[in-house]
């Protein structure tokens, strides 16, 4: 896939990993440039048919640009969880957990910090996974997970 992601935390407990990808505001959600590597765009396209439970058309502006960041680690996640299913590993499982915080005072200078847990449920319900065509449900069936953590009280 190229570049592989640069995880926040990496844990393993038993025979399962997890991935923490940490987010403070929303638009660390998305993603950074245009992806144009022929490999990376087929990845992507191959993560979008493995989630996308309607074989609908994807949506390569959301999944190539918009929201490239996001795809980029749901790509991840599902080659990873290929690649346990033919190696000899003692890896069985893998969980991508999404730590999305809350009031976070160290991103003074942006203006998409949530405030709330709702408004992160919002922007994933109602943003991102309408665009990128997906659905929380499947998501959650391959191992990704959201964690609202409010970090207001944090001295920062």
């Amino acid at each position: 896939m190229g570049r592989n992601p640069e995880w926040d935390g990496i844990a393993i407990d038993g025979t399962t990993l997890y991935l923490f990808e940490a987010k403070s505001h929303k638009s660390e959600v998305k993603g950074y440039k245009y992806v144009s590597n022929e490999l990376i765009k087929q990845t992507l396209e191959n993560t979008f048919k493995k989630i996308n439970e309607n074989n609908d058309e994807i949506n390569k502006t959301a999944w190539f640009k918009s929201y490239y960041q996001y795809a980029n680690r749901l790509a991840f996640l599902t080659r990873f969880n290929d690649f346990i299913g033919t190696a000899d590993i003692t890896i069985k499982n893998v969980i991508l957990v999404f730590l999305d915080f809350v009031n976070d005072p160290t991103m003074k200078e942006y203006n998409d910090v949530p405030k709330n847990e709702n408004e992160w449920v919002t922007f994933y319900e109602n943003e991102v996974y309408p665009e990128m065509n997906i659905s929380k449900e499947k998501l959650q069936s391959i191992g990704v997970k959201h964690i609202h953590i409010d970090v207001s009280n944090i001295n920062a």
